[in-house]
């Protein structure tokens, strides 16, 4: 997906896949989700959301919703909050890193 943001050519094909997260819901499930954090070349991290008719990437025609999708930039400390949440330890250890406690 190629989006512009702020003036600026985001894209899936060319930037960096950090990792993926799926809801778990089964993709014709109107709250199915995804979404997939990438890195440009510069630095910059940006999600690819995708998402079903009752979840947050809905979108409204007339009366009725289907399903939506999108990016959004994150700065680089929501970007670290999302890869805890949504991806493994081992994924955010490959870019940032952790001092031992």
């Amino acid at each position: 997906m190629r989006q512009i943001i702020d003036g600026k050519l985001y894209n899936t094909e060319t930037a960096e896949c950090i990792g993926d997260w799926y809801s778990g819901h089964c993709y014709n499930d109107f709250r199915y989700e995804e979404a997939s954090l990438y890195r440009t070349k510069k630095g910059q991290f940006f999600l690819y959301e995708y998402g079903g008719p009752m979840t947050d990437m809905a979108t409204q025609y007339g009366d009725s919703y289907g399903s939506g999708e999108g990016l959004r930039l994150l700065d680089e400390s929501e970007a670290q909050e999302w890869v805890l949440e949504h991806l493994s330890t081992s994924v955010y250890l490959k870019y940032w890193e952790c001092e031992e406690g």
